[in-house]
């Protein structure tokens, strides 16, 4: 907008007066004969005024992005002193000249006076039938305040404030009388800067009071009290409250002159001028004109007001009033200055409206109001002006579209804040189902820039077809050239012989397309458009070569190359421009780098074939061909003509052997350009495989006939293989390199990169080839070569397996099932079926499910003694110092074909588990030392129990006589407690595959709670074979006696048994068998049954016919019991004894009750049934069977023997 005047394009604020804070600009002129406003008090000075107008700088509106967008409007200030000159509001009266005068007047007339700016005036420049001007609008911006504001001091001298206080009433009264002289309606504002607070001197209220009443300020928006020692924050609070409260006085009285301007626009009549024109035919402005002026000066104080929508309405209005079929330029002649007048207000109008549709948030309609503008303007300059075929009318094109631009960035609009924003969408007003052209959709400001470039070019085009007479200065040319020179438009531009003159600068053309070319370009990037962004900058690049600037392209075709998307997304046309600008500008420049990777991608492109391109000849001859450039490049950022592949013959590969793998070349180039020679390749991989490098070496015409090259590589170093072939590719050409490679280490193998180097005297080029390409396997054809496809996910990538073991290792004599607690012999055979000698070691490691596997240690064949094991199982056995070098336990050389065999010794575990035998024999074969091989043997290993058993324990009664209750405990260290007596019967059953021996069984206690001794034997019995799942009994007897008579908890005990047991011709093994846990009660009264046989006085044997049946009743507790006994009758037995009787029994007592029982059968179970009750309780006590009586749910059984005689 800076070819316009700036107070005609630029947005309207009130504007406020400062005056008293700094002196007045040296730059302010007076404005003539006006109304001078003075004040005779001084300046306000001090720290206080630059903090206010610190402030006040910060809040002015005229920088800001948008104004409106604040709960502030925003203000325009202007800072004066003193004194201040107001503009006139009438014209001077004209002398008194006889041209000027109707004759019939008298000599003195009577004058209507009018605005110095006003048609009507004959002072003004637009007299008698201008429209406007840009004077008027600066008259409202920069002279005429809405409000005037003015700062005095305040001093508090109990002396002096009587005249102070005179003199502020003086002052104030005669500005607010000068502002009323002067006819404008501009507000008096006053600001006292006291020097003392209101607390320390208290008479300030009513001296402020007093003077209030004596200028007839309004408290509350006329006269204002800033207090001494406030910061800067206070401050900044101080001067946004009186900020708004100016607000709605200044919005007032802008109000006031839109009614006025409103009453003068409907009286209808035009007023008449100070004094008739009298020059040619001049006549007065017309109404039309008269309306555009009245329409304009309503939206200009609407703006004023920031009432945007009023605004854009009254604009519209004017610029109807312009363009419309009666408007003010179907009126005027092209050639009139009124014409670039009115174009000029038409321009101002059209720029005012589109910002205020943009401040409203009226996209689409601000961009259907730039696009209508500019149509109706190219048809009414194609119509009624000099044409749009001319670089005046792209000129305004161009200036058209960076206003836009410009209005966008100001507008800061939130639909196209974010980066990612290319258009801001339509306005929700549209009706419903309209759909917009995209040109109708208001675009970022990037758009709108290019779009003025494009114009920008456009006019230097126009302007370069002037003709040659057009071109020559006025005082040179003839008459007819001048006369057809005013046929150009030259609006707001230079005339022809400036813009391009026939010598000398002329219009800086490519300045101009620069800066706005670099503004687009700022832009795309911000949107991230990068498209766009890369045609912008591809078109700097040639604007730049066209200003004779290869070095500043040069420079930005390098950044362009690198950065462009064109080639990822493939549009080769647009990257064969680069390349060619590029190279151009390489070639000028004498840029060996910029001259290399042009033709990379030159010749690999398909539209580069007008002329040779020779690769091996780029940079030769020039200034710094004396040191190599170094080039690296990579698929990634250039799309070269050479390619390269390789493949691996097979996915799977095994250590030591031999892979086929294969090596190709290829060139894109087309037959018009020369051949390229490869210096060297080189093939790098991720793994255990060392690189390759194959190096150029002319060969004979007999290997270049051979269609696929092989070759025999060779070890230069520990980490590159090196073969020499044929590099040399011609346009089109195709190489085929095959060569073994022997693997050493099993793993991933994984091409990493293919470099193909060309060296010449000016460049050193690297170039990394893609790995994407297809996979293809060459194989000589009968004329041609013949590609099989690879189908495989990575054809670049092998497997290597480790060498596959023949050694086999074996447990010949591993049985299926192990006990707990043997000790347990594993023989290790290991068999040699190599073809070769070997020599090893073996790794053995037992793997339990428990937290700790057994230890185990070797066994010596030749000694007597174990070998000890090392910390991880393994020995230091010396036998062969060749296997030092692998871990573990060595084994020697073995001969192909040749076994040996090895021990290792461990003991089972407690618990049944189950173990895993892991065997690993490491080895190598003596002719190949640095590739080990391994193999691994697993034996699974079940530790199982050889016993299990099932338990009964029972009561019996104990010989032994209670401790009496009245008679204290002796002083030795016995227990002092009741003793009971029970018996552990345990039933063994083998679970082993064989017969097994048990020599002996022991009751092993482990722990008796509850504060009791226990004392355990066995019943003797000599050792046992048990055959599988064969039962075998022992019996134990357990003698419980308490520490006290008092203690009644029960007895926990804890209790194993330990068998000791052996295989057949195996050493003895002792096994711990756990059992349940007991609980021993002998707290509660219990009867005990006990069966025995009656002897006769002559013979020794018992008697067959009577059996003695003893009940014994316990009473263990503290209480006196008494039970009430009832023996039933039975068909099966006869007995003698009492059938009901009562047993009365002490504390910590017992009885017994004895029966004869004459059995009445023979060979069968006899049921006694003795009923024990409680009397007090009521309980039935259970009858216990002891010696020589069975117990089962029912009660207890005897078993009666058969007689001799009857069997």
């Amino acid at each position: 907008m800076d070819a316009y005047p700036l107070d005609y394009v630029s947005h309207n604020l009130p504007l406020v007066v400062l005056s008293g804070l700094r002196p007045t600009p040296d730059t302010e002129t007076p404005a003539g004969h006006g109304t001078t406003i003075n004040s005779e008090l001084p300046l306000v000075e001090g720290e206080r005024a630059e903090q206010l107008l610190s402030e006040f700088s910060r809040a002015e509106g005229t920088d800001r992005p948008r104004a409106g967008a604040s709960k502030l409007m925003g203000f325009k200030f202007k800072v004066v002193g003193r004194q201040y000159s107001l503009p006139p509001r009438k014209a001077q009266p004209p002398q008194d000249s006889p041209s000027l005068r109707p004759l019939d007047e008298p000599r003195s007339p009577v004058w209507a006076l009018h605005s110095p700016i006003s048609p009507l005036s004959p002072g003004s420049p637009i007299y008698p039938d201008g429209v406007m001007l840009p004077v008027w609008v600066a008259k409202h911006q920069h002279q005429v305040p809405a409000t005037f504001v003015a700062f005095f001091d305040f001093a508090s001298d109990t002396a002096r404030n009587s005249l102070h206080d005179n003199q502020l009433k003086t002052d104030i009264n005669a500005i607010k009388a000068a502002l009323y002289r002067s006819g404008y309606k501009s507000r008096l504002v006053v600001v006292l800067l006291s020097d003392t607070t209101i607390l320390s001197a208290p008479d300030i209220e009513d001296r402020l009071a007093t003077i209030r009443r004596a200028t007839g300020l309004d408290s509350k928006t006329g006269l204002f009290f800033l207090p001494p020692n406030i910061s800067r924050v206070e401050v900044a609070s101080f001067v946004d409250s009186l900020l708004l409260a100016l607000q709605p006085g200044c919005v007032e009285y802008y109000r006031d002159l839109t009614k006025h301007a409103r009453r003068k626009k409907n009286r209808g009549s035009i007023p008449p001028p100070t004094a008739p024109p009298t020059r040619g035919t001049s006549q007065t402005l017309a109404a039309l004109g008269w309306g555009v002026r009245y329409d304009f000066k309503l939206g200009v104080f609407a703006e004023f007001r920031q009432e945007m929508e009023a605004a854009c309405r009254h604009y519209t209005l004017a610029l109807e009033l312009l363009l419309g079929p009666d408007g003010i330029f179907e009126t005027t002649a092209s050639w009139s200055p009124r014409w670039d007048e009115a174009r000029l207000l038409a321009d101002a109008v059209a720029i005012r409206i589109i910002r205020c549709l943009l401040w409203s948030q009226l996209t689409s309609s601000a961009a259907q109001s730039w696009l209508n503008y500019r149509d109706r303007l190219r048809e009414l300059v194609d119509r009624r002006g000099k044409g749009s075929s001319n670089y005046g009318w792209e000129a305004w094109e161009s200036r058209w579209a960076k206003i836009m631009a410009q209005l966008i960035q100001r507008a800061n609009m939130a639909t196209l804040s974010d980066s990612d924003a290319v258009f801001a969408p339509a306005e929700k007003g549209l009706p419903i189902g309209e759909r917009l052209t995209p040109w109708y959709l208001l675009h970022h400001a990037g758009y709108w820039q290019r779009m003025a470039a494009k114009h920008a070019m456009a006019r230097r085009s126009q302007a370069l077809s002037l003709a040659e007479e057009d071109r020559t200065p006025p005082g040179k040319s003839p008459a007819s050239a001048v006369a057809r020179r005013y046929g150009t438009d030259t609006f707001l531009c230079p005339e022809p012989h400036a813009e391009y003159p026939l010598s000398g600068p002329g219009f800086n053309h490519s300045l101009d397309i620069l800066e706005k070319l670099s503004d687009a370009l700022t832009t795309f990037k911000e949107k991230r458009q990068n498209r766009m962004a890369d045609f912008v900058r591809l078109d700097v690049c040639r604007e730049h070569f066209r200003a004779n600037q290869p070095d500043l392209a040069l420079a930005e075709l390098k950044k362009l190359w690198r950065e462009m998307a064109w080639r990822k997304e493939r549009w080769w046309r647009l990257v064969f421009e680069v390349c060619r600008a590029l190279h151009e500008c390489a070639r000028l420049t004498g840029d060996v780098e910029g001259l290399v990777v042009s033709q990379y991608e030159l010749l690999a492109l398909p539209f580069a074939t007008n002329h040779a391109i020779d690769l091996m000849a780029a940079g030769a001859g020039g200034e710094g061909s004396g040191e190599a450039v170094e080039i690296d490049l990579s698929s990634e950022n250039v799309a070269s003509f050479l390619s390269g592949t390789f493949v691996f013959s097979q996915a799977e590969a095994n250590v030591g052997e031999p892979l086929r793998a294969q090596l190709t070349l290829r060139s894109n180039a087309q037959s018009p350009h020369k051949p390229v020679i490869l210096s060297s390749v080189a093939v790098q991989f991720a793994g255990s495989i060392t690189d390759v490098k194959i190096l150029h070496q002319a060969a004979s015409e007999a290997t270049e006939a051979k269609p696929i090259r092989q070759l025999t590589l060779r070890e230069e170093d520990r980490s590159t293989l090196v073969g020499e072939t044929d590099l040399q590719l011609s346009p089109g050409g195709c190489i085929v390199i095959e060569f073994p490679l022997t693997l050493r280490e099993a793993g991933n193998v994984l091409t990493e990169s293919i470099h193909l180097n060309i060296e010449t005297e000016a460049f050193a080029s690297r170039y990394s080839a893609s790995l994407d390409a297809p996979a293809l396997w060459w194989m000589a054809g009968p004329n041609r070569l013949v590609s099989r496809r690879i189908h495989r996910d990575e054809p670049a990538a092998v497997k290597v397996l480790p060498r596959p073991p023949k050694m086999n290792v074996a447990t010949p004599d591993a049985s299926q099932n192990y006990y707990t607690d043997e000790l347990i012999s594993l023989d290790i055979l290991v068999t040699n079926s190599e073809d070769e000698e070997t020599e090893g070691t073996l790794e053995v490691r037992i793997l339990s499910r428990e937290a700790t596997a057994p230890a185990f240690v070797w066994v010596d064949a030749d000694a007597s003694d174990d070998v000890e094991p090392d910390a991880h199982g393994d020995n230091s056995d010396s036998d062969s110092d060749d296997t030092a070098d692998l871990p573990g336990h060595p084994i020697g050389r073995l001969a192909p074909g040749t076994q040996k065999t090895k021990t290792i010794r461990f003991s089972a575990p407690p618990d049944p588990t189950d173990l895993v035998l892991e065997v690993k024999v490491l080895y190598h074969l003596l002719s190949d030392r640095q590739t080990p091989v391994s193999k691994t043997h697993a034996a699974d290993i079940n530790i199982v129990r050889a016993f299990e058993a099932n338990y009964e324990f029972k009561p019996l009664f104990h010989p032994e006589a209670w401790p009496s209750f009245f008679t204290p405990p002796a002083s030795d260290s016995k227990p002092a407690g009741i003793s009971h007596r029970w018996r552990l019967i345990s039933r063994l059953t083998s679970f082993a595959e064989q017969a097994l021996t048990v020599d002996d069984v022991d009751l092993v206690l482990q722990t008796a709670s509850g504060g009791a001794e226990c004392v355990t034997t066995k019943d003797p019995k000599p050792p046992a074979e048990l055959q599988p799942s064969e039962q075998h009994e022992r019996n134990f007897t357990l003698d419980l006696t308490k520490a006290s008579l008092d203690d009644r908890r029960a007895t926990a005990l804890d209790l194993s048994l330990a068998i000791t047991w052996r295989r057949p011709g195996c050493d003895v093994v002792v096994s711990s068998l756990p059992i349940p846990p007991i609980n021993a009660s002998n707290n509660e009264p219990r009867v005990l049954a006990t069966a025995r046989r009656a002897h006769s006085p002559a013979e020794s044997t018992p008697s067959r016919e009577l059996i003695h049946l003893d009940y014994t009743l316990e009473n263990p507790t503290m209480h006196f019991l008494t039970f009430e006994l009832t023996m039933e009758a039975n068909d099966d037995f006869a007995f003698s004894g009492a059938k009901v009787r009562v047993c009365n029994i002490l504390p910590l007592s017992r009885e017994t009750v004895c029966y004869q029982i004459l059995p009445l059968v023979n060979g069968a179970w006899i049921e006694p049934k003795l009923r024990v009750t409680d009397r007090y309780f009521g309980k039935v006590l259970r009858v216990q069977g002891a010696d020589g009586v069975r117990s089962d749910g029912k009660g207890i059984s005897v078993w009666v023997d058969v007689d001799d005689e009857d069997s």
